[in-house]
């Protein structure tokens, strides 16, 4: 499988597991296919020929891309007891907030990548 799609396309970057860019943590899990092909921003991975590039003006959501890219950005709003008025912060890594809304709920959270100390100024002392 690697030997086919590795070079086959431009907009394709293609790792074995092994590989895949460290700052991705897409190397060690379980579920993570042996071959991993990640899309160039604006291309999308598909069995159907015609669909090719993403069309002008696209509306849907996708994922799969570098989390790099200021296009995968996102915005996060909260509101409630828990959190702070009138925060604004620079941008972070959404996988904190899985340790955000255990804290918020009360739970405990499984191991993740993320952490609560990275998104503990969000709530109110």
């Amino acid at each position: 499988m690697y030997s086919h799609l590795v070079g086959a396309n431009s907009h394709l970057a293609v790792y074995r597991k092994a590989d895949v860019p460290v700052r991705l943590h897409f190397n060690s899990g379980s579920r993570i296919t042996p071959v991993v092909a990640i899309a160039e921003e604006g291309w999308t991975i598909t069995s159907h020929p015609q669909a090719g590039r993403t069309p002008p003006g696209w509306r849907g959501g996708a994922h799969g891309y570098d989390n790099l890219l200021p296009s995968m950005g996102a915005l996060f709003i909260a509101n409630g007891p828990a959190f702070r008025e009138g925060l604004v912060v620079p941008p972070f890594q959404n996988v904190h907030l899985y340790s955000l809304f255990a804290k918020v709920l009360g739970l405990t959270p499984a191991q993740t990548d993320g952490s609560l100390d990275s998104v503990r100024v969000f709530l109110r002392r």
